[in-house]
């Protein structure tokens, strides 16, 4: 991992669990996770953001349990990622958050998270009922889950391409194929 995947990730956290860590904090942080691989990191950070209970960063070994887990294949739950996302978009702003302030959210996440808060930004910013809020997002989460699935069993020449940052996947077929 890079210093500066590093530097999104606690930043991140940081703001979830609303704590400013000094400059020594984030280099011992920094010395004790930086063999993690970015993708890894960036599940970790998340987890640890929704399991955390206090108002202090998350120790190191707790970062590195989420990690390993991580690596097991085990990712966020529908429900862990949906208590971040309602923390990062409430601490963020809301409706009232600047498209920048958004856009530093949402790169910070990894993956089918931050293309769901991105997706449901509006919603949780507009929301009353919170029951219906959550069973949104959870068939939201499982479909994409279930269609991430789908498309990891294709063949390579077939899966969908990624686009543009704000595009939907398309199917492209192989040269010659139409």
């Amino acid at each position: 991992m890079d210093r500066e995947t590093f530097a999104k990730g606690m930043a991140f956290l940081q703001a979830a669990v609303q704590v400013q860590a000094p400059e020594a904090t984030l280099n011992a942080y920094w010395h004790l996770v930086r063999d993690l691989a970015p993708e890894v990191w960036k599940q970790a950070v998340l987890a640890a953001a929704a399991s955390h209970q206090y108002h202090t960063l998350p120790p190191v070994a707790e970062i590195r349990r989420h990690a390993q887990a991580t690596v097991n294949g085990i990712g966020p739950t529908w429900e862990e990622a949906f208590v971040v996302a309602c923390r990062a978009v409430s601490r963020a702003g809301g409706s009232y958050a600047t498209p920048e302030q958004r856009q530093q959210v949402l790169s910070a996440m990894p993956g089918l998270l931050g293309e769901m808060t991105g997706r449901f930004w509006g919603t949780i910013c507009r929301s009353e009922d919170a029951g219906v809020l959550r069973g949104q997002w959870r068939q939201a989460w499982e479909a994409a889950e279930q269609r991430t699935a789908e498309v990891d069993r294709l063949p390579p020449a077939v899966r969908p391409r990624r686009i543009g940052p704000d595009l939907e996947n398309v199917f492209r077929m192989p040269r010659g194929i139409e």
